[in-house]
């Protein structure tokens, strides 16, 4: 998995890349937010780096703890 899988391709979309997604090897990339939500569904044990997130709204946030949440679980779906 490399960090290019969550960045923003679009330009406009890459201005608003307020979000930094770690997967399960540790490692780190930046996207807006619904790019970010994308990323969290599609990748086992992934999480949002809150510390380094700002900018983002309050439906924003809930959308991206679920997808958190969500990626958390399938990756201890995938282990048992």
């Amino acid at each position: 998995m490399t960090a290019q899988r969550f960045q923003c391709i679009d330009r406009q979309c890459n201005r608003y890349a307020r979000v930094t997604v770690e997967d399960a090897q540790s490692e780190r990339g930046r996207a807006c937010a619904r790019h970010a939500v994308a990323a969290l569904e599609g990748l086992a044990g992934a999480g949002v780096v809150w510390e380094d997130t700002r900018g983002i709204n309050e439906h924003e946030t809930a959308a991206l703890r679920l997808a958190e949440e969500r990626s958390q679980l399938s990756r201890k779906d995938a282990a048992a």
